[in-house]
């Protein structure tokens, strides 16, 4: 058996999470393209958006024990999006820690899907990694 957060033992990867849980109040912030760990096991980043379009975990995926990535999707009807006032929110994201070893350094991949209305799809990834906690 596995202890939590010890690392990832026999652990068969990838660990695939569909609809993650999240946190968007009360988030400590972050400095914008950072990302940090939050005990127990949530990891904490910015993630853009405008009042009317933000940016969401549709899928965590655990790619190693100090690697995850996390696909994001528009929230809510794209036609709704509007092009300016983007600003950056931070959210938290809960990860699973029996696979995760979070003494150690996490590298967090933002992958962005989204289809338009035109039928055009655009994707970008961001990387950032988390100080371990300790």
């Amino acid at each position: 058996m596995l202890a939590a957060g010890c690392g990832a033992g026999s652990q068969k990867f990838p660990v695939v999470v569909a609809h993650p849980s999240v946190r968007s109040t009360g988030i400590p912030s972050v400095k914008g393209r950072e990302a940090t760990l939050q005990p127990p096991s949530w990891v904490v980043f910015n993630t853009p958006g405008s009042r009317s379009c933000v940016w969401w975990p549709a899928r965590l995926t655990t790619l190693d024990s100090r690697s995850i990535r996390i696909d994001m999707r528009v929230h809510g009807p794209v036609a709704r999006c509007s092009t300016g006032g983007a600003e950056l929110f931070p959210i938290a994201v809960k990860v699973d820690p029996s696979p995760v070893d979070f003494r150690h350094p996490l590298t967090v991949r933002l992958a962005f899907t989204v289809r338009l209305p035109s039928g055009k799809v655009n994707a970008w990834e961001r990387t950032a990694v988390a100080p371990g906690l300790g």
